[in-house]
């Protein structure tokens, strides 16, 4: 039987477990709250779940099992992410049990990540939400290897928005001119006038692209275990550019970017991408620049926000609203109704 009792401003409980007398904070000042946190633990002991961890959890141990268990719903890249960031973790906070995981440990680490190692505020953000994944995992685990996730209580830091980095339409040209003859031509055209991502890119196959109906569909491969980043399909139209690049290259099947020597790309094509952009003497461009030029271009030439979305597949339209909505020709015309009801 457990029971509430107050220390301080704070509700704490007590109980027994395995012969041992267990004090914990309920961290609520509320009697209500806490009241209903101990018919919880009551309710945890008589399923014979207990809220104490082993005392010896290896926490490169929990780690494997985290990720074994949580492969089946992650891509690779997203399975190998998650297996650097917590084992890098582990390493730097030089952890032998999962009891001595603490908040002012994580705050540390945010602090390392970006004071000494010099990584983004954006990279160290990734870093925190996957630690945090996989406390709540260990929390949740049955018995459980934490009692709390002190990663949830870490702020992370402050999101820094600028304009993205897009093409300008002269630029697009002066790229597409040195990309000419190159095996990533097409690859690039399709990322600036259909927006895809790299990923999408290297899975696109070319019933992918339906000729009579004009359109793009990126989709889900079975085959190849690749998930596209909303688990959704989209289709897009077939820009009429694009299609003169991609219609005598076309075949009945196989992908539609493959390497030189007629396979998929394992990872993003780099080496020969930036010699092409050396030779269009263009700096600060990557894949991801080339689908944020064409949301740029699609807003910049008045196509509605609401159609970005959709063909550049958007979970929130707060992100294509946050990115594009600047450049929309029609975007800044009220401002000159200020002061028009007043005398000049």
């Amino acid at each position: 039987m457990a029971s509430v009792y107050r220390r301080g401003n704070m509700w704490w409980i007590k109980y027994t477990l395995a012969g041992r007398l267990i004090r914990e904070s309920l961290r609520t000042s509320d009697r209500k709250v806490a009241n209903y946190l101990c018919r919880k633990r009551e309710a945890e002991l008589a399923e014979g779940r207990s809220p104490l961890p082993p005392k010896r959890m290896d926490p490169s141990a929990c780690i494997e099992e985290f990720l074994e268990d949580t492969a089946i719903r992650k891509k690779p890249s997203t399975f190998r992410g998650d297996r650097h960031r917590t084992q890098e973790f582990v390493k730097w906070s030089n952890l032998s049990s999962m009891r001595q995981i603490t908040e002012s440990m994580i705050n540390d680490y945010m602090k390392h990540l970006v004071q000494e190692r010099g990584l983004s505020p954006f990279t160290a953000n990734s870093a925190l939400g996957v630690v945090q994944k996989w406390l709540t995992w260990c929390q949740r685990h049955s018995p459980p290897y934490v009692v709390d996730n002190p990663a949830l209580r870490v702020k992370g830091f402050a999101k820094e928005l600028n304009p993205p980095r897009f093409l300008s339409p002269e630029e697009i040209e002066q790229f597409l001119s040195a990309a000419t003859g190159s095996h990533l031509h097409a690859m690039i055209a399709t990322a600036i006038f259909a927006g895809l991502r790299v990923s999408e890119l290297r899975y696109l196959e070319w019933t992918d692209i339906d000729r009579e109906r004009d359109t793009i569909t990126v989709q889900n491969k079975h085959d190849w275990q690749y998930k596209t980043k909303s688990r959704k399909f989209r289709v897009i139209p077939l820009n009429d550019r694009l299609k003169k690049i991609l219609v005598p290259l076309a075949k009945s099947e196989g992908f539609c970017f493959p390497t030189p020597e007629g396979n998929r790309y394992y990872e993003q094509p780099k080496r020969a991408f930036y010699q092409i952009l050396k030779r269009a003497k263009l700096k600060g461009v990557g894949w991801h620049t080339l689908r944020k030029t064409f949301g740029s271009e699609l807003a910049r030439q008045g196509v509605s926000l609401l159609k970005i979305q959709k063909w550049m597949g958007h979970s929130d339209p707060r992100i294509t609203m946050q990115h594009y909505a600047h450049l929309s020709p029609t975007f800044d015309e009220d401002i000159n109704k200020i002061g028009k009801s007043v005398p000049a």
